[in-house]
């Protein structure tokens, strides 16, 4: 059974990502090196956060329960007459984004 402490923290996870997107939160497990998070070639400390430009993620490490929550981009409609751009900006600004010129 998860602590109170996990449990706030997850939420407090949950709650960081719905700050800065809709898109979907996944948690993956990772292994632990030297205290931090590995993750495709970072090593995050415990709470903290990498904005990836590519892929277009935003990961937090969690050392204690041995996982990164990633959180990604919402998925966008192309309203007619409109193209989807993404900027080469880091999370979340490098989530696609519905372009309609002017009118």
């Amino acid at each position: 059974m998860p602590s109170p402490i996990d449990v706030l923290y997850a939420a407090a996870v949950v709650v960081a990502f719905c700050h800065i997107s809709d898109g979907s939160i996944s948690r993956v497990a990772v292994p632990i090196k030297n205290g931090k998070c590995a993750y495709d070639g970072h090593l995050l400390s415990h709470n903290s956060a990498l904005d990836r430009q590519s892929p277009c993620e935003k990961v937090i490490c969690d050392t204690e329960q041995r996982v990164v929550y990633i959180g990604l981009c919402s998925p966008v409609a192309n309203p007619e007459n409109c193209e989807i751009r993404t900027r080469d900006e880091r999370y979340p600004y490098c989530c696609p984004q519905p372009y309609c010129g002017r009118p």
